[in-house]
């Protein structure tokens, strides 16, 4: 389809250059040059990041447009900023494409994932019967032979840093020279 839409009417293209495919978004853009292959030269119209809803085309982007051989945008009036290009170019004889007119969408709700499923047939995970020895813990609770053990008096030689403190061991840095 979207070959024969890019030449004549034998389906190759009018002239020896590849047929430019013209698309409103870098998603569009990529699922374009993955299905041609280099068959075709893909023109990306709106930069990555730039609110599809919003985008206004500059000169260059509209001359593209119209002169494309095939456009392809989203559709749905997803593209409102460009919806007025979209339909000159139409009317001026390009192919046009919406990608949401071959897609099938999907009502919320539908597919399996609507209702909430009470997870009802998870049998013996609700009630862990299997645990009742761990609810006291009461012999952990004597700790002998730790009597005495938070005072931690033992610690002989580290009080006694008298004299450390004054840092007169640095010769030659008291006067601090040259430093206004």
């Amino acid at each position: 389809m979207l070959a024969a839409a890019c030449g004549d009417d034998d389906g190759t293209a009018a002239s020896g250059d590849l047929p430019t495919v013209v698309v409103t978004t870098n998603i569009l853009g990529d699922v374009v040059t993955e299905l041609t292959g280099g068959a075709v030269e893909v023109v990306t119209i709106m930069p990555v990041g730039a609110d599809p809803h919003d985008f206004q085309a500059s000169a260059q982007q509209v001359d593209a447009m119209r002169n494309a051989d095939v456009l392809i945008v989203n559709g749905g009036s997803f593209e409102e900023g460009l919806l007025d290009v979209i339909e000159g170019a139409e009317s001026d004889g390009v192919s046009v494409y919406e990608a949401m007119s071959v897609v099938s969408t999907i009502e919320f709700g539908e597919g399996g994932h609507g209702g909430h499923d009470d997870h009802d047939d998870h049998e013996g995970h609700n009630d862990h019967d299997d645990h009742d020895d761990h609810d006291d813990h009461d012999d952990h609770d004597d700790h002998e032979g730790h009597e005495g053990d938070d005072d931690h008096d033992d610690h002989e030689g580290h009080d006694d840093h008298e004299g450390d403190d004054d840092h007169d061991d640095h010769d030659g840095h008291d006067d601090h020279e040259g430093h206004d």
